[in-house]
């Protein structure tokens, strides 16, 4: 099979045509892609490429495998605005006609609620900077900034899109269907008003796993419907075991049926269900024969799965010290979202964890202890033992005793922050420290949890999906077992996390239920088999 969709692709590169690798869970894709680079690179060695991802980490990952020097690998937004950056004059008229746009019932444009008039005559003498934060009074944008710049450039000048397609003869965008449609539309609409002068835009992805906001386009249907991309499946599975390829094949909807590639697993499905009114997760997984051989410690092999960081909250027990805080993303975010209390406390959790690991070289790197002589070692592994198991219990005075002995100080940013935001630190200081532990190991994912979100892209040998909407009204999982009615978009949306979740496993699979109508129980032993339905 692999084989056949490399020829096509082939063909489609000689031909000079557009086209979309349509591929499941595990399907590599993300290889094709690199046998892509190689067929170009064979075809034209000289030729530039483009390849634009989603993440950083993905960027990493294709310039690591690749060895091409005309090749160009970035995310969406480094990519537009190296492509438009040098043409300020064009930047600041765009970004000048974009704030006018900009209304509560159109929000097209860039919203500004300064007292200034950003008309071009104010951006004259400013230079255009993008940024991770936003000043526009500085001429200083931001990630969504850029993608509203670039989109009324390119549809405004058409010299600029014959300047990209001259510059990169082959343009690949790697997880398309998170790409935001604006980006979507420059290259297929904006690039295809010229005819005369082309190049190939290749796309790879899955439609079923566009799970992270409304901005991504989700699909490309309508460009293959009109012949712009030529469409290219490829059915291959080479991670889930046969049972759970036979489960996703009928979650998805859009035609694509999966079949093992070679060597699966032949691995297990449940339907697992209660009609307890009260039920205890962990006390599930000892009840149940099904997880036996199952090590919730291993977080490399098994994940549980959670729609929600509530949800984990309440089962890791870290509850408390997420409700003082009003936005989620100060504590459980990466570091350049966290505050700076988080943060602080995170390096402290760092420096334990690093201990107990016995990773000592990172450690002494982390801390602010010096080692000048051999006897500090054990000094500094006395003041760690007691930070980690001493009867400082609070977070206050985990805070204080990490300061006191040298460990992680308290500088005067930290001593800012908490003059600023006395109210939220009188509300966590008391909390007991095991909360921030717990919120460490989630975070850094050293616990078996994660959201149902933040999987995709990964794999596990056993996976258990706790099936709770966590009140949020934009999945239902009652929905989509029993097709309901008036609910289409909650329902695709929720056969997306759904699918995601399921195609995590490489092995074994259990799907939690609480209460289920006899219309959700129905659907399960059609997805499942009768034979895979447990009550607990």
């Amino acid at each position: 099979m692999a084989s056949v969709v490399i020829d096509d692709i082939k063909k489609h590169i000689d031909n000079g045509n557009n086209f979309l690798l349509s591929g499941g869970a595990g399907s590599g894709k993300t290889y094709t892609l690199m046998q892509v680079l190689d067929l170009i690179h064979e075809k034209n060695p000289v030729a530039n490429i483009a390849c634009i991802t989603y993440t950083n980490v993905a960027v990493d990952e294709i310039k690591s495998r690749s060895p091409y020097e005309n090749l160009r690998v970035s995310t969406i937004h480094d990519f537009l605005w190296d492509v438009i950056k040098s043409y300020q004059p064009n930047i600041k008229k765009s970004l000048a006609y974009l704030i006018t746009l900009y209304s509560t019932d159109n929000k097209a444009g860039i919203k500004y609620d300064g007292e200034q008039t950003l008309d071009i005559a104010y951006f004259s003498d400013k230079t255009i900077e993008y940024r991770d934060y936003r000043k526009l009074e500085e001429g200083i944008v931001w990630h969504d900034d850029i993608l509203k710049i670039a989109h009324h450039m390119f549809d405004t000048y058409p010299l600029l899109c014959n300047i990209i397609k001259d510059k990169f003869q082959y343009i690949l965008v790697d997880e398309y269907q998170d790409t935001d449609k604006q980006v979507i539309e420059i290259f297929l609409d904006f690039f295809q008003r010229n005819k005369e002068r082309q190049n190939v835009l290749a796309f790879f992805g899955d439609s079923m796993q566009s799970i992270y906001d409304t901005k991504g386009v989700g699909n490309i249907t309508h460009y293959v419907t009109a012949d712009i991309v030529k469409e290219v499946k490829k059915e291959d599975n080479y991670r889930c075991s046969e049972k759970v390829i036979e489960l996703i094949n009928k979650v998805r909807n859009d035609g694509i049926v999966q079949k093992a590639a070679k060597d699966n697993k032949i691995g297990n499905i449940t339907f697992l269900y209660s009609n307890r009114d009260n039920v205890n997760i962990k006390n599930i997984k000892q009840e149940n024969t099904i997880f036996k051989d199952w090590d919730f410690s291993n977080t490399e092999e098994t994940k549980e799965l959670y729609l929600t960081h509530r949800l984990i909250a309440k089962e890791f027990e870290f509850e408390e010290i997420l409700s003082k805080y009003p936005y989620a993303d100060d504590l459980l975010g990466d570091e350049t979202r966290r505050n700076r209390f988080s943060n602080h406390l995170f390096k402290i959790q760092e420096i334990i964890y690093l201990y107990d690991n016995k990773r000592y070289n990172e450690l002494i790197n982390k801390t602010n202890f010096k080692i000048r002589k051999l006897s500090d070692k054990t000094v500094l592994k006395n003041k760690i033992e007691e930070l980690r198991t001493g009867t400082k219990n609070t977070i206050e005075e985990l805070i204080d005793l990490a300061d006191k002995h040298g460990l992680i100080v308290r500088d005067d940013k930290l001593n800012d922050f908490i003059k600023e935001n006395e109210d939220f630190y009188n509300a966590v200081k008391g909390l007991d420290k095991k909360q921030i532990e717990k919120v460490y190991h989630y975070v850094e994912g050293h616990s078996p949890y994660s959201t149902q979100h933040g999987v995709k892209g990964a794999e596990f040998e056993n996976v258990f999906v706790i099936l709770d909407n966590g009140r949020w009204n934009q999945y239902n999982f009652q929905y989509l077992f029993e097709s309901t009615a008036g609910k289409e978009s909650v329902i695709e949306r929720t056969r997306k996390i759904f699918y995601v979740c399921c195609s995590r496993s490489k092995n074994n699979l259990v799907v939690f239920y609480h209460k289920p109508t006899s219309a959700t129980i129905a659907k399960a032993k059609d997805w499942f088999g009768e034979e895979n339905i447990f009550q607990t």
